[in-house]
């Protein structure tokens, strides 16, 4: 091939723009050390700027291979100190972790036990069903003399018994301990010798939350190891679980009746298939079928009448037939009109039952005095993949973790395979005893399709119940058949609106969650639980300057090869503090183009003015009429980079934006990007379906402010 000029300045170009590429990802990056590090020095100024004294608690440094002696227990009340900080390994423990710790029991001074997060393993608040699973509490206990001198009778003779079960040998080897997912039964085997100081300090933990009757939660990773594993989910452990406060019951025989309430329309084949699922697969006999049909036509609603008449008496169900306009809430409780059990569990059509203790594993749940809501993980009927393992409520708002994920795996220490406390179930299966249903005043109607279910469990937390989601077992589940996707102008804005009065609602949830801590990712979507030093709105975000651009993009530079999403646009104190004001419009956001260097592209955000007086538009990529731009600093998003490796340079996929609000005229604008390659005259643009609101003048909203700061 001849030598080409135009190609060789071509290559310098993109030779400049690969390090430009480089550079800016480092410089936007920050290590997990170095922001847990910051975090936890933030963290113990705060509880100092509180009151707390870091030097008021005696404390006192215990490996957990103390307990694989003899007369453990009676030994350590007999230590001089206010304070135990017991730990998988204490050369692991960072160098301010005892003044970490004092100063938390300095400033709770009611508190008697509580556990800290790891480097490794970032923990939820109290939980207490996810410790009946595992040993969440991980390797970092601290707890106070006089709480475990409280308990010294009780473990005493625990130990006397454990003496005659267990050889134990001291080792400093505690991750002995695995699960394995691939039994039905785990088994732990004789040579773990670490097992018995395993059982003594898990018994020693639930013995003192029997009495402290919850644990706090030390919000500073001060342990450095990397180990992975969690224990405590084998059957060596469940006669520990037995007859404490929190403790599920041995049997669900005679507790009750369960009305399952299904909401079906035009789907008689799925809905048989549900109904024939939940009689054949299910061991708790004690239920009731209701499905509740607003408006499936005149075929459809006979052949579930002919359905109905022709089961047998095992396999019935009764059938309300009441036309009216979708409303998930309001069709819920118009099922609970016609149920006659002690519980309710709301079920998706969609659903199907694949293993038969799947209702008694939830009702054990359900029967206990202070839970409330309990759900279970639901499978893609691939059976491989999770759609739902709980909702998690980050600062973009309610989001499923885990989905897509691969099931056979063990998703963070345990989540994804046991019963863990959540914010918030799925409504396409979930459970509650009816005195909760009533206490809560049912389901809220003013949520008609998005977010009521997360509503529902909000207003649950609020009234001081757990909710509980059972991830070790599944149902399998086609995600939303009944009503299709939140496409379009008209149930995009639904969408947003519902969001907004989910919030407006229960204000001191924006932007928390007590059962996702608060160091994990909560600016972007991302499925795992990931650290927040990954992206974050306030590192990254700037301040742009709109351009009107009428006839300046030709409508042929529209090109299929792009990709994006639109992830908040809206009022910036909404973002900032959760409610109306009048600042600056902020939006966030992602794009690639496959087939293309991404790295070779300057973007900018485009706004294209649409009638907003139509419910609904006909979605084209029309760019004629008033037009803005925004140029965009690109930002780095790790979950594009990792997810798309067959993509060129996907990494500074990311957009963070802000505007003033009155630089751009009042009305509604459908949001795109548009794209001009540096190392060519290539341009690309391409309109998402999401919309933006502008209003130069509101009422701020002046209430208190919501939820956790930033």
């Amino acid at each position: 091939m001849s030598f080409s000029p135009k190609r060789a300045l071509q290559a310098l170009m993109v030779a400049k723009r690969h390090s430009l590429y480089e550079a800016c990802i480092a410089k936007q990056t920050i290590s997990a050390e170095a922001y847990l590090a910051l975090r936890r020095t933030a963290y113990l100024q705060s509880l100092k700027e509180k009151g707390a004294n870091a030097k008021a608690c005696k404390v006192k440094v215990i490996p957990y291979t103390f307990f694989s002696q003899a007369g453990a227990f009676s030994k350590l009340v007999q230590t001089d100190t206010d304070l135990f900080l017991f730990t998988g390994n204490a050369e692991k423990l960072t160098a301010d972790a005892v003044e970490i710790t004092s100063a938390f029991f300095s400033y709770h001074e009611d508190c008697r036990i509580a556990y800290a997060d790891e480097c490794a393993y970032l923990k939820p608040d109290w939980s207490p069903d996810t410790l009946l699973s595992f040993f969440y509490f991980g390797n970092v206990v601290a707890v106070r003399k006089s709480a475990l001198t409280e308990c010294l009778p009780e473990l005493e003779a625990f130990e006397g018994k454990e003496a005659e079960n267990y050889h134990i040998e001291p080792t400093s080897a505690p991750q002995m301990i695995k699960r394995n997912l691939g039994a039905e039964v785990p088994v732990i085997l004789p040579e773990d010798r670490m097992i018995g100081a395993y059982r003594k300090l898990y018994q020693m933990t639930l013995c003192v939350i029997d009495r402290a009757e919850r644990a706090g939660h030390i919000e500073a990773a001060i342990y450095t190891g990397e180990e992975e594993d969690t224990w405590g989910s084998e059957a060596v452990f469940a006669d520990l679980k037995r007859g404490h406060r929190y403790s599920d019951p041995e049997s669900v025989e005679g507790i009750g009746k369960v009305s399952v309430i299904i909401l079906s329309k035009d789907h008689p084949t799925i809905l048989s298939h549900c109904i024939h699922s939940l009689r054949e697969c299910t061991d708790y006999r004690n239920l009731e079928i209701i499905v509740l049909d607003n408006g499936s036509n005149a075929k459809n609603k006979m052949l579930i009448e002919q359905m109905r008449d022709q089961l047998k008496p095992e396999y019935s169900f009764r059938y309300i037939y009441q036309p009216q306009p979708f409303n998930f809430s309001r069709l819920c409780n118009i099922g609970t009109t016609y149920a006659t059990g002690d519980y309710y569990l709301f079920l998706n059509d969609d659903a199907e039952a694949v293993q038969t203790d799947w209702l008694d594993i939830m009702l054990k749940k359900a029967v206990k005095p202070y839970v409330g809501a309990v759900g279970c993980k639901l499978l893609y009927p691939d059976q491989t993949s999770i759609q739902h393992a709980g909702v998690t409520n980050i600062h973009l708002g309610p989001a499923h973790k885990l989905q897509i994920g691969f099931n056979k795996l063990q998703h963070y220490h345990g989540w994804s395979h046991a019963a863990v406390n959540t914010a918030g179930v799925t409504g396409a299966c979930l459970l509650m005893r009816k005195d909760v249903y009533e206490q809560v005043g049912g389901w809220n109607e003013e949520l008609e399709v998005a977010f009521n279910d997360v509503e529902l469990c909000f207003h649950i937390l609020d009234l001081g119940y757990q909710n509980v989601c059972c991830n070790q077992m599944h149902l399998l589940h086609h995600e939303s058949i009944s009503r299709g996707s939140d496409a379009g102008k008209k149930k995009l804005n639904r969408l947003h609106r519902e969001r907004d009065i989910l919030y407006g609602l229960h204000p001191k949830m924006w932007n928390y969650d007590p059962y996702y801590n608060r160091a994990f990712e909560t600016d972007m979507m991302d499925r795992e639980f990931t650290l927040g030093n990954r992206f974050s709105e306030q590192r990254c975000s700037h301040k742009g300057v709109p351009q009107q651009i009428n006839g300046q993009i030709d409508p042929a530079w529209h090109n299929e090869v792009l990709r994006s999403g639109i992830e908040f646009a809206g009022d910036g104190a909404l973002w900032k503090r959760g409610k109306v004001g009048n600042g600056d419009y902020y939006v966030q956001g992602w794009y690639y183009a496959m087939q293309v260097d991404n790295s070779r592209y300057e973007v900018s955000l485009i706004l294209k003015k649409i009638d907003d007086t139509q419910d609904e538009i006909e979605f084209t990529q029309d760019v004629s009429g008033d037009l803005w731009k925004v140029p965009l600093k690109r930002i780095f998003r790790p979950d594009w980079n990792e997810l798309l490796t067959t993509i060129d340079h996907p990494g500074l996929s990311g957009m963070s934006v802000w505007f003033d609000r009155t630089a751009i005229p009042e009305g509604e604008y459908l949001l795109g990007y548009f794209w001009e390659d540096t190392c060519s005259r290539q341009k690309m643009y391409d309109l998402t379906a999401e919309t933006l609101k502008i209003v130069h003048a509101v009422t701020p909203d002046t209430g208190a402010e919501n939820g956790k700061d930033l």
